[in-house]
């Protein structure tokens, strides 16, 4: 295959594939929905979407340049275009196969950048740590002034039982994959040490990394930029921002 026709297939193939999926959501749609769809658009102030839409973009920029921050104690140097796109496809991976945003991410940038999946997952990881703390400090803030309605939604959507299994399973998988790496001495175990050892690296690079400040910037700025999203597109009050954000980061988190 010629390289103009390999270049061609890696952007049109991408593309046909959004435009099917797009298809595909829509045609599942009753004439009800359809109808409703049709209405909500014909509605819709687009220059607050367009406005609502340019922060997220903005949002993604600035998560572009803190994940490289923590790649940089790796000694790897990826191109900001590239990190963006790896997020970009990340979300877009989540829509419809949730949870597989991250580990999109990590392939995209092993095959763009060299940066070996273990190692570029584990910045990952540390990432949504990050995020998971900040999270827990909107979650403090609404739960303080709409307490009702989260404990409501936590309620119906993210069971007891649900959250004492997933604990009760991360803990026995733990377990069997210490006790693995210790005794095994199969090629397999070679390569899970391989890798384990890559993921810590990759989760340790936010405790080596120079521009700390830099980094509690950034993080600070996509979150707000993902509260002025949400304040543009909805033009609600603060408390009601705050709900919907919490509970959107809740869904992402729990789907």
């Amino acid at each position: 295959m010629s390289q103009p026709l390999k270049k061609f297939l890696k952007i049109v193939l991408p593309l046909g594939l959004g435009v099917f999926l797009i298809w595909y959501i829509y045609s599942s749609f009753t004439p009800e929905q359809l109808a409703e769809t049709r209405a909500q658009f014909s509605k819709a102030n687009y220059g607050f979407v367009a406005l609502s839409a340019f922060l997220i973009i903005l949002s993604h920029i600035s998560r572009s340049h803190r994940w490289s921050f923590m790649l940089e104690p790796l000694r790897y140097y990826p191109k900001l275009a590239n990190n963006f796109m790896a997020i970009s496809v990340g979300y877009l991976m989540n829509i419809f196969i949730p949870k597989s945003g991250e580990i999109s991410r990590g392939i995209i940038l092993d095959k763009y950048e060299n940066v070996p999946f273990e190692k570029g997952f584990g910045t990952i990881i540390s990432e949504r740590v990050i995020d998971l703390i900040f999270l827990l400090g909107i979650t403090s803030i609404a739960l303080l002034l709409k307490f009702d309605l989260l404990a409501e939604y936590i309620s119906k959507s993210i069971p007891k039982s649900t959250i004492y299994a997933a604990i009760i399973g991360v803990a026995v998988l733990g377990i069997v994959i210490l006790l693995f790496l210790k005794f095994s001495k199969s090629k397999t175990n070679i390569k899970l040490k391989t890798f384990v050892m890559g993921l810590k690296d990759g989760m340790l690079s936010i405790v080596k990394m120079k521009k700390k400040w830099a980094f509690i910037f950034h993080t600070c700025l996509i979150w707000i930029l993902y509260l002025l999203s949400f304040f543009v597109i909805a033009r609600l009050s603060y408390n009601s921002i705050i709900t919907i954000v919490t509970i959107t980061m809740l869904q992402s988190f729990f789907p």
